[in-house]
């Protein structure tokens, strides 16, 4: 826990002692966003931390770099030697000390008498650019005093290591935890932000390397001609599972092979040595390291960097492991990390504190690994590879860029900028990409000025990236309605859905980005694997591109929020020849930190046509058999009852046409002729397992062309709502507000949706419920009205079909077939929506055995109409058992259903 808010607070306290008239530069310190302010310089603190652990603040001149004192920091702030420690140490530390390159090579900085390195890049700038050398900002020192005193319980240590490190320290991954706990929760779960742990970036990260060098090696790099050889198309220079030995061990892998030549070399072995490193990998080392070195990676929902990090660093030991293949001396990690942040990651965020996180991350990478403390190297500029961005909006397209002079010139720009550590000249430099992207967003609206087209025109302009890998924000689309972003992401998103999530935007997104067969790997909600709004989107991932991997975690705590995560490995290219898909469902928590051998016990292979744009349900061939002979043993339930299946009545506003028995009673009293209009209401949630919870309401069922003058009492207690029940004109405007109900044919005192065949719920009927664990069904007999979350089945066999809905068999089968809120078999809640039902195959068979359903069935609903909390446990069996045999399954199907159920 930081003091961000007493900095916060802190932040009011900015003032001008100059007697002069207000001046700009005052004007700039009072605009300072205090919140990104108190996160910027926390980050900035924390930096200084890492590096006063290596030694390198507070050198005495003529000593060598790291032997600066390791608690730099606490020493300037305990000699009290200032009148406020921000704005007479740290602000003449920050921005004058770190940021600006000194004459002298020693970096000796008279003010503090000590050699402080000039690091550039950005971190040291001042924030929004405030003028901090000409207004006072006068935090409380005591925020200082609490923050060193929070940092001193750590072990500060700049290496991010793998998973399976156990030091217990702080380490720069250690940042996004804390870039997630400075957003307020309730911001937090509205922008959909949750931190990835390093368990799952680790594995996503690695998979995304494998995909992207067999694309690179296999298949991207076949001649474009046609291959006449059949040997010449299917024989890859790399195996696929070389390189994946080659990424998962390469470097433990090389230390072996070095230890053992070595002991070879001294006769300590007998015979040829057997590398670990295989020997495609060993022959293809140079194409392998070029592979590396060009590839190009984005994160369009960058957080606080954790996956560029994180790929970077897979190839760093990559190309470390290969360094004894190619006979190369003086590779260092120093080198590859810098070569692969200018040439290969780029990220873009909404939230500017995220993207000044994963820049810090990104530097604090390079830190670790310099080691020429002589020369420390100052940082690189990132403005232009993570960039802060709305990356869902966009209004340009490569073909209205227009003159491309002007995107070659600002190609050159971004990538001179990257080592320009004169201040003067960066900042000519900025100047002139601003002037640049002015005249290429001329006429467009300044929310759109964030284009990947542009901003990343040289990645763009071959093709696009080779690695698209995040874990995009999960926020409803409806949170947006009626506004200017919706609007838009209609016009440009093919899978939009207006009841979906902009996580699937993300994904159409990440495959625009993506040149031909490049890999997407998200880690992402499950739900639209069956939920409506997600059918464009998986009718887009079986036919436009091709999914590799998916990983079902579930319900499982992968994050701290509720999102039932799972892992997608998808490559650009359309599928051909029905290609298989691996499928894993991962349900044990502590499998989670080692994703990778979970996959090979949970895996499952299935031919990418068994994913329906319907929904997806990843089965083996056993189940998916099972599920093929239940569908072929019956007739669809919404064919067999001849169309008599009818959802639920939709009032438009509850709180008028629902009342209670007490004003049941008013009107009526007032009103005999009330009573026609009243009718018994049930809600989905008061429908149960073979009975109903019937509560104290009752429904105003005024359908259309009632004439409500003949109810005036009726109309007297709907006159009190009327504002509200009035349906929107059509012509209202879309950006604005309206009051009452939706538009329609309908007048203000009726139920909003016309229930043609209201007559259908005088009769009795199979009433059941849309959403819950297990299917709430029974035989209504009582005149019930159902609300819009439940549906109604007539049919002369309805305790028959009852009895078949609300068996184990078919319990079974919803789980598997049907979409869900979470995982069906941990407690995820089953979506039994009407389209669904309406599918579910109903087995014919003769008068003898409907009767001995429909006896059971009206055995259990009478016991539990006299106590709810009824045994009914063996009639149910009975029922399992009939019905297993109407749909003609082996004693070894049905162990397979009970032992899936229980």
């Amino acid at each position: 826990k930081l003091p961000s808010v007493a900095m916060g607070r802190s932040l009011g306290l900015i003032k001008c002692h100059s007697n002069d008239e207000i001046t700009r530069k005052e004007l700039t310190a009072r605009d300072i966003d205090t919140a990104g302010f108190a996160k910027r310089l926390l980050g900035q603190l924390v930096f200084l931390y890492f590096l006063q652990k290596k030694g390198w603040l507070g050198v005495a001149r003529g000593a060598e770099w790291g032997t600066g004192p390791k608690d730099f920091l606490q020493r300037l702030y305990r000699a009290k030697n200032y009148h406020n420690f921000f704005n007479d140490v740290l602000e003449h530390l920050f921005y004058d000390a770190l940021a600006t390159e000194r004459q002298t090579r020693d970096h000796y900085f008279p003010r503090l008498e000590c050699r402080i390195p000039f690091l550039n890049g950005g971190l040291f700038e001042p924030f929004k650019g405030y003028a901090w050398d000409g207004a006072d900002i006068l935090l409380d020192d005591k925020i200082f005093e609490d923050i060193f005193a929070v940092f001193d319980l750590y072990n500060f240590t700049v290496r991010e290591d793998e998973p399976l490190d156990k030091e217990v320290a702080v380490d720069p991954e250690m940042l996004g935890k804390v870039f997630e706990n400075l957003i307020p929760e309730n911001e937090r779960k509205g922008s959909g932000t949750f931190y990835t742990p390093r368990e799952i970036v680790h594995y996503m990260c690695q998979e995304s390397l494998v995909n992207y060098l067999d694309a690179a090696l296999n298949i991207s790099s076949r001649p474009a001609r046609a291959v006449t050889e059949y040997e010449d198309a299917c024989t890859p220079r790399v195996a696929r599972e070389d390189i994946a030995e080659f990424i998962y061990h390469g470097d433990t892998a090389r230390e072996h092979d070095a230890t053992a030549q070595s002991k070879n070399a001294n006769g300590d072995y007998r015979g040829a040595y057997r590398h670990k490193i295989p020997a495609s990998v060993r022959e293809h080392a140079r194409e392998i390291d070029a592979a590396l070195a060009r590839v190009k990676i984005c994160d369009p929902a960058i957080g606080s960097g954790a996956f560029p990090v994180g790929v970077m660093n897979e190839i760093v030991r990559a190309r470390a492991g290969l360094n004894a293949y190619l006979g190369e001396d003086g590779r260092a990690a120093y080198d590859f990390k810098r070569h692969a942040i200018q040439e290969s990651i780029y990220g873009v965020d909404i939230e500017p504190s995220a993207v000044d996180i994963a820049k810090l991350r990104l530097w604090l990478s390079l830190i670790v690994d310099e080691e020429d403390f002589g020369t420390i190297k100052p940082l690189p500029n990132l403005e232009y590879k993570i960039m802060a961005g709305d990356s869902l909006i966009s209004e340009i397209s490569k073909k209205d860029l227009g003159y491309k002079g002007w995107l070659d010139e600002l190609v050159a720009l971004q990538k001179s900028i990257f080592s320009e550590y004169s201040p003067s000249r960066k900042r000519e430099i900025k100047a002139k990409i601003d002037a640049l992207l002015e005249n290429l967003f001329q006429g467009h609206d300044r929310a759109f000025r964030f284009n990947y087209w542009i901003q990343f025109y040289d990645v763009m302009n071959r093709g696009g990236f080779d690695i698209v890998i995040a874990n995009p924000p999960y926020v409803s689309i409806e949170k947006f309605s009626g506004t200017r972003q919706q609007k838009d992401w209609k016009k440009i998103f093919e899978v939009f859905a207006a009841r979906g999530d902009i996580y699937c935007l993300f994904y159409e997104l990440g495959f625009r980005l993506l040149k031909k067969h490049g890999g997407l790997c998200f880690i992402c909600s499950n739900k639209f694997f069956r939920a409506g709004y997600g059918k464009k989107l998986r009718d887009y991932m079986t036919s436009r591109v091709t999914p590799l991997k998916i990983i079902d975690f579930g319900e499982l705590p992968v994050f701290d929020a509720g999102t039932d995560p799972s892992i997608l490995h998808i490559s650009k290219a359309p599928p051909q020849n029905d290609p298989d898909v691996l499928t894993a469902t991962i349900k044990d928590k502590e499998e989670i930190f080692d994703v990778r051998e979970a996959v090979k016990r949970h895996k499952n292979i299935m031919p990418l046509s068994d994913l329906s744009a319907e929904g997806w349900t990843f089965t083996d061939g056993t189940t998916k058999s099972l599920l093929d002979k239940i569908r072929q043993s019956g007739m669809p339930l919404k064919e067999y009852v001849r169309g008599e299946f009818y959802y639920g009545i939709k009032t438009g506003f509850n709180d008028a046409f629902v009342i209670d028995s007490q004003k049941r009673t008013e009107l009526i009293a007032a009103d005999p002729n009330s009573e026609d209009l009243i009718k018994p209401w049930l809600r989905g949630k008061d429908i149960k397992r073979w009975h109903s919870d019937l509560q104290d309401l009752f429904l105003l069922f005024i359908r259309h062309g009632t004439d409500i003058d003949l109810y005036p009492k009726v109309k007297q207690h709907l006159k009190r709502y009327k504002r509200k029940l009035e349906p929107k004109p059509n012509n209202f405007p879309v950006d604005q507000d309206w009051g009452g109900r939706k538009s329609g044919y309908y007048k203000w005192y009726e139920i909003q949706d016309n229930i043609a065949y209201y007559e259908a719920f005088e009769k009795p009927k199979i009433v059941y419920n849309e959403t819950s664990k297990k299917l709430h069904a029974f035989v209504d007999y009582d005149n019930l009205y159902i609300n819009k979350t439940g549906f109604i089945i007539l049919s002369p066999d309805i305790e028959y079909i009852l009895g078949i809905l609300n068996s184990t068999l078919f319990d079974y089968f919803y789980r598997h077939e049907f979409p869900s809120w979470g995982n069906p078999w941990a407690g995820g809640r089953i979506q039994f929506r009407g389209d669904r039902m309406a599918k579910v195959p109903i087995a014919k068979t003769d008068d003898k055995t409907k009767k001995a359903i429909t006896d059971l069935v009206s055995q259990i609903q009478d016991a539990k109409k006299k106590s709810p909390d009824a045994n009914v446990s063996a009639l149910e069996r009975r029922i399992d058992r009939i019905v297993y045999g109407l749909y003609s399954l082996t004693p070894e199907e049905i162990a397979i259903i009970e032992e899936a159920v229980s």
